[in-house]
């Protein structure tokens, strides 16, 4: 039987989500992440057309070690969701769900530069 997960709902979050880094020599490398947040979701959505879920599992990895690294336990906790949803073998809806979820919970980090386009995963039946 073919588990079933209930559809991911984005926590309410006032105002942009700060990392609670408390290393003050890693502030230059955080900078740097955040600026490349839109370039690593695109490279998600790409994994996401391309039916690649092997390198979608390994980037949504990379994305819960490296948000927790940074302090951005957001991107983690959301990573780790959706990274778990494809060791479970969910539905590709529910994956798509959840990198939903963690596509908004990236765009509201502290830096996230807002004027580059977000692109959500089509689902596989919609045809498009």
């Amino acid at each position: 039987a073919t588990p079933t997960y209930a559809a991911p709902t984005i926590p309410f979050l006032a105002g942009p989500i700060k990392s609670d880094l408390g290393d003050e020599s890693l502030r230059s490398f955080l900078m740097a992440y955040v600026s490349e947040l839109p370039s690593r979701i695109v490279e998600i959505q790409a994994c996401l057309d391309q039916g690649d879920i092997d390198q979608l599992a390994a980037k949504l990895h990379n994305l819960k070690g490296t948000g927790g690294l940074y302090g951005l336990m957001p991107i983690t906790t959301s990573a780790e969701k959706a990274e778990a949803l494809i060791q479970n073998r969910a539905s590709i809806e529910a994956i798509e769900a959840q990198v939903r979820e963690l596509m908004e919970i990236i765009r509201r980090v502290e830096g996230f530069d807002p004027a580059k386009p977000i692109i959500y995963p089509q689902s596989a039946e919609s045809g498009q």
